[in-house]
């Protein structure tokens, strides 16, 4: 019965005769992991029928249809005859909550820019003026003696004394300094995000629109770094030393263990994480001291309020670390706090007409150009969006 249930509601979708409550029904199903094999099969029946009715070879609709749903060949193993559901699927599955059949509507990618109907759904046209996803990694670190390496442009190998460029999106520390000073790495607005592996084998991610201030090498009993923005950190263990990072408004204490600090000035709370492990988060002053265990998060009003930390339970860690993942995931998100992850990752500046209710749903992968990812907003009939240089204007 469920079968066939998500199946009429998958086709009152197509044929744009879903109701706001059988979209809602839709949405559960589709962020349900367990309802993936129904999806997979409903969505790759669905590409077939399209392309039988298409002038396309069967390799262009291949590789077309492993585009759009993130799908790898050597994901595509069958197991026990039956095909092994890969998790990028309900990347495409949960763009059904945005509006955005992911086969089919942007089955060209791009390639085309003119209006479509494909199955009644039509293909929104793509605004003159675009904006590319990030394509290169234009992160900065500055030395104690105010030198600034560019990362893009810097050749792979030494950057200045044991910190060396491993690739393109990652820099490594190999601890061997004996002289200690602070190095700053930044990560712009409109770059990619950045590894860092500390002096002591920490591992650092640095999100878009963030900095972390660190020294060269670790004496004495104490770790210490400061965040500014965003981060995923996976602290390596040493007995004797506890690490701890700070940020305007928290101060997070850890012995070995992984989590995500998101700390950016714009945002109404800083927001720690914990994936694995244990910390103790407080403020600068050492109160409100809230001990987290995974899957927690404790929130620092960015604004004094004297409501101290505050902790929740039962966080989606998906939706927390998309951004490391390379997806944007939205569950029940206001329009501000989505715009406020576009200026960072694209470099934009946006400007609201009015204010707007709604809440949304969904992944999009943060590959696309901005234009794209607007339209598949849009598509919900919501929201609209007209883009001038680098302005993005929101309009209901």
């Amino acid at each position: 019965m469920k079968e066939e249930r998500i199946k009429y509601l998958f086709e009152c979708f197509l044929r744009d005769k879903i109701s706001d409550e059988q979209k809602q029904e839709l949405s559960a199903y589709i962020l349900k992991g367990e309802n993936d094999p129904e999806m997979a099969g409903l969505m790759e029946a669905y590409w077939l029928k399209l392309v039988a009715t298409e002038d396309i070879s069967e390799e262009n609709a291949a590789v077309i249809f492993e585009r759009i749903i993130g799908h790898s060949g050597k994901e595509s193993a069958r197991k026990e005859g039956r095909r092994i559901i890969f998790p990028w699927l309900r990347l495409a599955a949960a763009a059904l909550v945005l509006g955005v059949v992911g086969i089919g509507v942007y089955k060209y990618l791009g390639q085309s820019s003119r209006p479509q109907e494909t199955a009644g759904i039509t293909k929104i046209e793509v605004p003159q003026q675009d904006i590319i996803a990030p394509e290169t990694n234009k992160a900065r670190l500055t030395t104690a003696a105010g030198r600034t390496i560019i990362l893009d442009t810097a050749q792979l190998g030494i950057l200045t004394g044991h910190a060396q460029k491993i690739s393109g999106e990652s820099i490594a520390y190999d601890g061997g300094n004996t002289a200690v000073e602070l190095h700053t790495l930044t990560v712009p607005f409109g770059s990619k995000p950045i590894q860092l592996k500390l002096p002591d084998n920490t591992l650092v991610w640095l999100n878009v629109g963030s900095s972390i201030t660190f020294p060269t090498a670790f004496p004495g009993d104490e770790r210490k770094v400061t965040l500014s923005g965003e981060a995923y950190l996976e602290v390596a263990k040493v007995a004797g030393k506890k690490f701890m990072v700070y940020t305007e408004r928290s101060v997070t204490e850890v012995l070995g263990t992984h989590f995500n600090v998101s700390s950016y000035a714009n945002e109404a709370s800083t927001k720690i994480t914990l994936l694995e492990g244990r910390v103790q988060v407080s403020d600068p002053l050492g109160k409100g001291i809230k001990e987290l265990v995974p899957g927690q998060q404790a929130l620092v009003a960015n604004q004094a309020s004297g409501q101290g930390i505050g902790k929740l339970n039962n966080i989606n860690v998906e939706e927390v670390m998309a951004w490391k993942h390379g997806v944007f995931q939205f569950e029940q998100a206001d329009i501000k706090f989505i715009m406020r992850q576009i200026e960072r990752w694209y470099n934009v500046e946006v400007v609201f007409e009015k204010d707007i209710s709604a809440k949304f749903v969904g992944i999009i992968p943060r590959n696309v150009n901005v234009s794209k990812l607007l339209s598949m907003l849009e598509m919900t009939g919501h929201v609209h969006f007209k883009i001038n240089g680098r302005t993005i204007t929101v309009m209901p």
